[in-house]
């Protein structure tokens, strides 16, 4: 068994990795550019989206293709993996695209020849004479066409690894190409699809250009992470190291410190620097601590992060209150200036007992080169300037009257009283004459602006919601720009650390930082420096005998009030170790600090520590902790630590004690562990010697059982108790009370069966009404997740469910199209067939049947309104196969039964409003869209049932299909469905003749509360005969007779029009020598329509064509005039009456490395 797992490593030097863009549907056989795939090397993910759990397909190793089973996972794909080098596929391989069209994901149905090695361009292989293994892609397109301007396109994909001789080394990814996958921050390692970069290396020495992360992470006072783009050298040996680095920021560090929401998961939303609330956090740069202890990425682990959306949910691990404190260091893009970062950093060892330690680093905003708005950055530079080293952000008039422009947003001027009072104020206008002022509207604050954004529009609109009843804003929204003003640090850092005698040791650093908070002034730059200085002595497990050692610990530390690192300057709960106020501004700091740390054997540890914090005079705070670590057998075995802090500052007339009391107390118990954690916190806040608001106390309590050793099951069972005092109102009060049940299982008894739970209950009682005031109401959460699956050896069957419980917060959405390349949207914008106004209406864009001239696509914007919500989500898949476990038969019956395959997948979730009552936790599989309570939901089901699939004689398919949808949108809800039942028949007349037919019944529907033109309820029936003639290996013709007929009903019940299509489809399929293939198809289209629906159903009815006579055509011819250049010639044309004809021509010509 081990060296069958040992192989994919050991031959990994010999193999080459490859990535390919797979699409179809999921059942369709998909085959990949290379065979010989090395096991355990393959992952799959759907293209912007997740991962793709292993059992999710099949895939053949030795044949190179795989079938995806679980249609909850809609292409299309993308696939990495590593090969044995074999040279590219030469052969040709035909394959039929059965899209489903339907409302919600529109899709042409297309049957094109079908050749992975060529159609998708994707990667070939091979290595050369000098050892330099090669694989890539360049391509240059044009689109030309009589209804639309011509376009290029392009796109180069380059891999290289290998020696290029005197033992110089290359490694190297280039792309022209902006891979738009993001990391969906779901699994615990992060794949860098795009990552561009050039390595060269020979002996200590090696060069990087491109994309590279710099660090460092030794370091007290200038530690950092960064993802950038530039040049970097380094120089290693086994005495030295040197880096030297210059490059552009991909982003900007900032940390978020904010407490939890009683019995809510998330999403928890972060916000940048300058007050930012949608950015992109860079993937994988996160740091995420729980109560001070740092988390692991991963659905199955600690938390899930959204990077587009910069949003956090814990997992159904821990159970979140309102004392939980939450802790996010990232780095994200901010976008408003080109950022620099120069570092240079160097270590030596000199002899056996000094090494030092350099490093200097440059972060600067470049104030010449703003992303947004340069014109009228240049127009405020002078005030900017003006504002000195002002934090953060500066504000200037964002009105703007430049006259009306048609298609873009205006606003025109108004007045009105309100109470009496003179108000002026801007509303979006679409007159000429009035509409002269262009608007920029910053978030200032809730309840701090006039303005709110108005729903309904494709672009950001505002509207004036006017002052409340006592004259205050009611809005969050301001006619004001916001700059943030160019900034540039810079750090040098050296320590030396010294083995004075054995086992002592001496370090010490010494950093200086300075910070200028506004590049275009110079005021203020007189105290933009900052020192910061550590020293430190450890004399470590001195013996005092054959089992007792104590460890002698003393520091100094002084850092100055304007230093500043690039990244994390202090812990990640500093302000918690030595009880300091939120708000409290920084100031000279001194700290002195001793730990005295007596073990025994390593089992039995003592420690004590102190230290001493002096920020002024008559502002002193100490610190003392004693703790106890015991690992005796036959005994009680944990920890225990008592801290206590007490700070004063005489300014404030402040003096607060804190003591606290944490410990995790248990006995081994065979394979159980018993114990208690114990958490008791008492502190007084005093001002002026009288009992102030701060002073809290709890006492919690977690006793626990939980198995210790590996084996089929495992367990972790415990129960929580937690009482709260908090000073209110002059008198310290009985605030809460809270209860949590927590059980943890998992039974594994062989890799057949997994079964796995995780389930939290939380009751928050309320002690004193006098808190309801504060906004502390009772709540009971559930928390659970419940994971099966069953996969024997046979392949019998395989099953997988999983049901989870969470309460979350549920942001209301809203829609938004963005502009595309034509035919590479979803939808078109028809201005002129709503108002006319030249403005993006959201109801003005609707799906585009011809997808030659869609140039839009529909994306859902999170706004900052959440609601509380209870989350349920279950999905699944059951598959089950008899060819393994029955033996091949003569009688009909028996074969008949061996060769029958099932597949089924769900996937259920709803977010629903928290109410009491055991139904809010449970999912109506009857009518999941019936619930009054429901917000959000998303719901989908396919069954299949295949005869003799691939049988050369033929198959028999039948399918079931619901999907629907519901979206908590800012204009109303929004539902989408659609359904279809039918089959498919492929039979084999010879072996050049075939036949296929296919039949649906089905329904499509959209039911918009806000834009009654979209809606419509479509109900057909589709039937599509085909013949197919195999000539031969190189040629192949085939043609079909469809026939639909859909019926549109109005919500009264009223049937408004009926279609009637009648198609006749013609292509021919022509290998020809060395690769060049050609492909021609034709179809002719007859309409005939009854009544007059509405504009999109209408659309939805026709397929974007017209009554009467219509063709379709399409020319596609693939040529290689050399081995590795393949030129590929593309002709589409459309036809319909009263209109003129659409031609589309495309040339791309792709060379392959």
């Amino acid at each position: 068994m081990w060296l069958g797992l040992a192989i994919p490593g050991l031959l990994a030097g010999q193999t080459l990795p490859a990535r390919d863009t797979l699409r179809g549907l999921p059942g369709d056989t998909l085959f990949l550019s290379h065979s010989l795939i090395v096991p355990q090397t393959d992952s799959l993910w759907r293209l912007g989206g997740k991962r793709l759990p292993p059992e999710a397909y099949t895939l053949d190793l030795a044949a190179g293709w795989l079938v995806i089973a679980d249609s909850g996972y809609a292409g299309p794909w993308v696939m990495g993996y590593r090969y044995f080098p074999s040279g590219p596929r030469q052969a040709l391989f035909f394959r039929k695209f059965n899209l489903v069209v339907d409302s919600t994901a529109p899709a042409p149905q297309v049957d094109v020849i079908y050749d992975p090695a060529t159609e998708r361009g994707e990667t070939r292989f091979w290595e050369d004479a000098e050892g330099i293994r090669k694989s890539g892609t360049l391509s240059r397109g044009l689109t030309v066409g009589n209804n639309r301007g011509a376009s290029v396109t392009s796109g180069l994909r380059l891999q290289l690894e290998g020696d290029l001789g005197d033992g110089l080394k290359i490694v190297g990814a280039i792309t022209d190409e902006n891979i738009p996958i993001q990391p969906d921050g779901t699994t615990q390692q992060i794949s860098d699809f795009d990552r561009v970069f050039i390595r060269l290396m020979k002996d200590e020495y090696a060069v990087t250009i491109g994309d590279y992360e710099v660090s460092r992470r030794d370091s007290r006072f200038a530690n950092f992470y960064r993802n950038v783009q530039g040049l970097q050298f380094e120089r290693k040996t086994e005495q030295s190291r040197l880096s030297v680095s210059g490059a552009v920021a991909k982003g900007k560090f900032h940390t978020n410190s904010f407490m939890g929401r009683d019995g809510v998961s998330g999403p928890y939303r972060l916000t940048g620097q300058n007050g930012e609330r949608f950015f992109i956090i860079l993937a994988g740069s996160e740091k995420v601590y729980l109560n001070g202890v740092l988390m692991t990425r991963g659905e199955n682990a600690d938390y899930v992060i959204n990077y587009n959306t910069a949003e956090l949910t814990f997992t159904a691990r821990h159970v979140i209150t309102n004392i939980t404190r939450i802790v996010v260091d990232f780095e994200y893009n901010d976008r408003y200036y080109n950022r620099s970062l120069l570092v240079g950093q160097f270590e030596q060892q000199l002899g056996e007992r000094v090494k030092v330690r350099f490093s200097y680093a440059r972060d600067a905003d470049n104030p010449n080169a703003p992303f947004e708005d340069p014109e009228e950055y240049q127009a405020v530079r002078d005030s900017l300037a003006a504002l000195g080293d002002q934090p953060g952000v500066a504000t200037t008039t964002g009105i703007f009257e430049l006259g009306y422009v048609e298609g873009e947003t205006r606003y025109e001027r108004r007045d009105t009283l309100v109470n009496g009072e003179s108000y002026e104020y801007y509303q979006r206008s679409v007159n000429p004459e009035l509409a002269r002022f262009r608007i920029e509207f910053s978030f200032v604050g809730l309840g701090a602006g006039f303005y709110e954004p108005a729903p309904g529009f494709n672009d950001n609109v505002f509207r004036w919601v006017g002052p409340r009843a006592d004259g205050s804003p009611a809005g969050s929204y301001a006619p004001v720009r916001t700059w943030v003003l160019p900034r540039q640090l810079q750090v040098a850092d050296a320590a030396v650390e010294v083995a004075l005698i054995d086992r002592l040791k001496l370090q010490t650093e010494t950093a200086v930082s300075l910070e200028d908070r506004n590049r275009l002034s110079s005021q203020d730059d007189g105290d933009n420096g900052a020192l910061a200085h550590r020293t430190g002595l450890r004399w470590e497990r001195v013996p005092l005998g054959d089992s007792l050692h104590l460890t002698i610990e003393a520091t100094q530390q002084y850092i100055g009030a304007r230093y500043t690192n690039l990244d994390r300057l202090y812990q990640a709960e500093y302000n918690r170790v030595w009880d300091l106020p939120g708000n409290e501004p920084r100031r000279d700091e001194h700290i002195g600090g001793t730990r005295l740390e007596l073990d025994y054997k390593r089992a039995l540890i003592l420690s004590a520590e102190g230290g001493l914090r002096y920020t002024g005079p008559g502002r002193l705070a100490y610190r003392q902790v004693y703790g106890v670590e015991s690992r005796l057998r036959r005994m009680l075995q944990g920890n225990f630590t008592y801290t206590r802090i007490a700070n004063a500052d005489d300014s404030l007339g402040r003096d607060a004690r804190w003591n606290r009391y944490e410990g995790d107390i248990f006995a081994p118990l065979g394979p159980l562990r018993a114990g208690v954690v114990v958490w008791i916190e008492d502190k007084i806040e005093r001002r002026n010697g009288i009992a102030a608001p701060g002073s809290f106390a709890f006492t919690d309590l977690k006793p626990y059982l939980r198995t210790v050793r590996q084996g089929n099951f495992s367990a972790d069972a415990s129960f929580n108790y937690r009482k709260d005092r908090e000073f209110l109102d002059g008198l310290m009060r009985d605030k809460s009370r809270a209860y949590t049940a927590y059980l943890q299982a998992r039974y594994r008894p062989s890799a057949v069966l997994n079964v796995q739970s995780i389930t939290s209950y939380r009751v928050l009682e309320v002690i004193d009404s006098a808190f309801a005031a504060t906004g502390l109401d009772p709540a009971r959460t559930l928390n659970t997740n419940l994971q099966t699956t069953f996969a024997p050896k046979n392949r019998l069957v395989y099953t997988n469910f999983v049901y989870e419980v969470s309460a979350e917060q549920l942001a209301r959405r809203e829609i938004r199209y963005l502009e595309v390349a034509p035919g590479q949207g979803q939808y078109v914008w028809l201005d002129s067939l709503f108002n006319n106004d030249g403005v993006q209406d959201v109801e003005e864009f609707q799906v585009a049947n011809n997808p030659l001239v869609a140039n839009f696509i529909r994306v859902v914007v999170p706004t900052r309104e959440l609601f509380p919500t209870t989350r349920l989500t279950l999905s699944g898949n059951l598959r089950w196969d008899l060819r393994e476990v029955i033996a091949k038969s003569e009688r009909f019956w028996p074969e008949l039964l061996r060769n029958t395959r099932a597949v089924t997948n769900f996937r259920m979730s709803q977010n629903k409003t928290r109410e009491d009552g055991a139904g809010v936790f449970l999912i109506n599989l009857l009518d999941p869209f019936g619930d009054s309570t429901l917000l959000d939901a998303n719901y989908n089901l396919r069954q299949d049932l295949t005869f003799f699939q691939n049988s050369p004689r033929g198959d028999v398919k039948f399918f079931w299909q619901d999907t629907r949808s519901k979206l908590f949108l800012s204009t109303g809800p929004e539902q989408r469905g659609f359904s279809f039942v039918g089959n498919a028949l492929r039979y084999t007349l010879k072996a050049e003749r075939s036949l296929e037919l296919e039949t649906r019944l089905g329904r499509r529907y959209t039911e918009a509360e806000a834009f009654s033109t979209r809606n419509f309820n479509i109900e057909y029936v589709e039937t599509q005969p085909e013949f197919i003639l195999q000539l031969n290996r190189r040629l192949r013709f085939s043609s079909a007779y469809a026939f639909a007929t859909r019926t549109n009903t109005r919500p009264d019940g009223v049937q408004d029009a009926q279609v009637w299509l009648h198609k006749l489809i013609f292509d021919a399929k022509w290998n020809l020598r060395d690769r060049n293939n050609l492909f021609t198809k034709l179809e002719l289209v007859h309409l005939r329509q009854e009544g007059e629906p509405g504009f999109s159903a209408e659309y939805e009815l026709r397929e974007g064509l017209r009554p009467g006579a219509n063709a379709i055509w399409q020319v596609f011819l693939t040529l290689y005039p050399l081995e590795n250049v393949e030129l590929s010639l593309t002709y589409d044309g459309r036809l319909s009456v009263d209109s003129p004809v659409v031609h589309t021509g495309r040339v791309q010509v792709r060379a392959f490395f």
